[in-house]
C-alpha cells in the first residue's frame, strides 16, 4: 500500500483529493496526512515519510518548491506531484528542475488525478524491480566471484597454469596479490562444526586485509594477504595475532594456528611462498600460535619433499579424481614416513591409519560413502605394512572409480533434473552441488565428465531453448520471457541469446514468424 501526502492551502481542494484516492485507489493508496501549509507538510513527510507527495506549488509561509527541496534535502525519496492553479511556463519549468514529472491544475479532475497517481505508482514499481534486479545480480555475482576466486587458488597451488594465463586471469576475477604472503590456517579438529570456522575465517580475511581464501582442505585453509611491501612479514604476523584473538571471541571452543611463508612479489612465487607457510605450521605449537617461516627451517626436512607434503599430494589425487596418480603419491608419502618413524611400525601404523581417516572424510566432503577400511593388522615389518597400505588404498580407488562411472551418475541426473525444473530461478553452482551432496569442484568436474558440458552451459542452453519456445509460440514480451526463464536483467538475456542463436531475441521471432506465416 503506497502513502500518500497532500499538502493545499485550500480545505475543499484537500478534501476532493482524499476523496478521489479513497474511492478510485482504496486497494493500491492510503492518504496518511494533510497539510495546509509548505511547513506543515514538510513536518509530516518526515514523521510518515510518504511514497508519493502531492504539492500545491502557492502556499502560505513556505511554498511548495521550497518544501520539495527541503524535503529532498532531509532525505525524503518520495515521488512528487505538483498542483497549481496557474498554467505558466515558467511554473512548470521550475519544477521540472526540480526533477518533477508530473503537474496537476486546479481544479483536480478525477480522471485525470487517478491517471496520474497510477503513472507515479508504475514509475515506483519499476524502480523497484530495477533495483531488485541489481540486488539480486550483485548477489549473485559476488557469490559467483568468491567461488571463482577460491578455484583460482587451488589452481595456483596445484601448480595447474598451463591450463589458463594465471597471471592475466587473476585481475578479470579481482585478484591483485603481487607483493602477497602465503598463509597456511590449521583449525584445531576438535573444534566441531569447521564449516561455519571456514566461513568467519574467509569473511574476516577479506574484511581485515582483502585477503583471498582458498578451499577448506580437511582442517587447513590457505589464504594470500596483499600487503605493502615496506609492511613486510611482521605486519602480517600481527594481523594473525589479531585473527586467533577475534577466532577466541568469536567460537567457545577450539583454537586456530597459522604459518605465514615469505613474500611473493608475483604469481610465479605463490606456490612456493605457499609451501613455507605449511613448513612454518608445523613449527607452531599451544604456546606459538603463529609462526614465520625462517629459511633454517628447512634445514632438518626439505619443504617440498616433508612428510606432510607427500600425504597432501596423495589426498589432493584423491579428491581431484586423478586416481593413476595415487600409486606413485602413496609411494612417496610412505617413503618419506619410514624416514620419520625410522622404521618404527607401530609409529608408521598410526600415521597411516590416520592417512584412511583423512580419505574417508574427504570422500564424504566428495558426496562418497565408503567402504569402512579393515587395515594394517598382522604387519610386523615396513615391507608388510606398506603393501597393506597399497592394497587398502587400491580399495578405495576401486570404490570411488565404481562411483564415480555408474553412482555419481544418478547424482549428476538428479541435478539435471533439478535445472530442467527450476531453470527460473537461480541458479549458483555452489546451491547445487549442495543439494546433491557434492563438493563444488568436483560437482563441476562430474558435471562437464557425465555430459560432455559445464554446468553453466547446461543451464543456459535450458533457458534458450525454454525462451525460443516463448517466443515462437506466445505474444509475452522480451522482458516477460527474460523473467520467465531466470534472466532478471533483459539486456543481459539479449546479449546471452544473441551469442548462442547468432541473433538478437526479437530478430528470432520475426523469422519463425515469417517461416509460419
Amino acid at each position: 500500500m503506497y502513502k500518500i501526502l497532500i499538502a493545499d492551502d485550500e480545505e475543499i481542494e484537500r478534501k476532493a483529493l482524499y476523496k478521489m484516492i479513497k474511492e478510485n485507489l482504496s486497494d493500491q493508496a492510503v492518504v496518511v496526512g494533510e497539510a495546509d501549509n509548505g511547513h506543515r507538510a514538510m513536518e509530516l513527510a518526515m514523521t510518515h515519510l510518504p511514497d508519493i507527495v502531492l504539492l500545491d506549488i502557492k502556499m502560505p509561509g513556505m511554498d511548495g518548491i521550497a518544501a520539495l527541496r527541503e524535503m529532498k534535502s532531509r532525505g525524503s525519496k518520495a515521488k512528487f506531484i505538483m498542483i497549481s492553479a496557474f498554467d505558466t511556463f515558467d511554473y512548470a519549468r521550475n519544477v521540472m528542475k526540480e526533477g518533477v514529472k508530473e503537474y496537476l491544475l486546479k481544479p483536480a479532475r478525477i480522471n485525470e488525478t487517478v491517471e496520474t497517481i497510477l503513472r507515479v505508482i508504475n514509475e515506483i514499481e519499476s524502480e523497484q524491480q530495477t533495483l531488485q534486479a541489481q540486488t539480486d545480480l550483485h548477489n549473485r555475482f559476488n557469490k559467483t566471484l568468491s567461488f571463482v576466486q577460491s578455484e583460482w587458488v587451488t589452481t595456483l597451488l596445484l601448480n595447474h597454469t598451463q591450463e589458463i594465463n594465471i597471471a592475466e586471469l587473476g585481475p578479470a576475477i579481482d585478484v591483485h596479490l603481487a607483493n602477497s604472503y602465503a598463509v597456511v590456517f590449521e583449525l584445531d579438529d576438535s573444534a566441531g562444526d569447521k564449516i561455519s570456522r571456514y566461513r568467519w575465517l574467509k569473511r574476516t580475511m577479506k574484511e581485515l586485509c582483502n585477503g583471498l581464501t582458498g578451499p577448506l582442505s580437511g582442517m587447513q585453509i590457505p589464504v594470500f594477504i596483499p600487503v605493502e611491501t615496506e609492511a613486510g612479514a611482521l605486519a602480517v604476523a600481527g594481523l594473525m595475532e589479531k585473527v586467533n584473538r577475534m577466532f577466541s571471541e568469536a567460537f567457545q571452543s577450539g583454537s586456530i594456528r597459522s604459518g605465514v611463508g615469505r613474500v611473493a612479489y608475483d604469481v610465479t612465487h605463490f606456490l612456493r611462498s605457499h609451501q613455507e607457510a605449511l613448513t612454518a605450521l608445523g613449527h607452531t605449537n599451544i604456546n606459538r600460535r603463529t609462526i614465520l617461516f625462517e629459511p633454517g627451517m628447512d634445514k632438518e626436512i626439505r619443504e617440498t619433499d616433508t612428510l606432510y607434503h607427500s600425504e597432501q599430494r596423495l589426498i589432493d589425487a584423491i579428491k581431484l579424481g586423478t586416481f593413476e596418480q595415487v600409486p606413485k603419491a602413496f609411494e612417496h608419502y610412505f617413503k618419506h614416513l619410514n624416514m620419520m618413524a625410522e622404521g618404527n611400525v607401530e609409529v608408521m601404523r598410526k600415521n597411516i591409519k590416520e592417512l584412511f581417516i583423512i580419505v574417508t572424510a574427504v570422500s564424504k566432503e566428495l558426496g562418497i560413502s565408503l567402504l569402512k577400511p579393515s587395515i594394517l593388522r598382522g604387519a610386523e615389518t615396513p615391507i608388510e605394512l606398506r603393501e597393506q597400505g597399497r592394497a587398502e588404498l587400491y580399495k578405495v580407488i576401486d570404490q570411488l572409480s565404481a562411483w564415480r562411472r555408474h553412482g555419481a551418475l544418478g547424482q549428476m541426473s538428479e541435478a539435471k533434473k533439478y535445472i530442467n525444473t527450476n531453470y527460473a530461478s537461480p541458479m549458483a553452482l555452489e546451491d547445487i552441488a549442495s543439494r546433491v551432496g557434492i563438493s563444488p569442484y568436483y560437482f563441476s568436474k562430474l558435471f562437464k565428465e557425465h555430459f560432455s558440458i559445464t554446468f553453466i552451459d547446461y543451464v543456459t542452453s535450458v533457458r534458450i531453448k525454454r525462451a525460443k519456445e516463448l517466443l515462437c509460440y506466445t505474444r509475452l514480451s522480451l522482458k516477460e520471457i527474460a523473467y520467465q526463464v531466470g534472466y532478471k536483467d533483459p539486456n543481459y538475456f539479449s546479449r546471452v541469446f544473441k551469442k548462442n542463436e547468432g541473433m538478437s531475441p526479437k530478430e528470432y521471432r520475426t523469422q519463425k514468424q515469417k517461416n509460419y506465416s
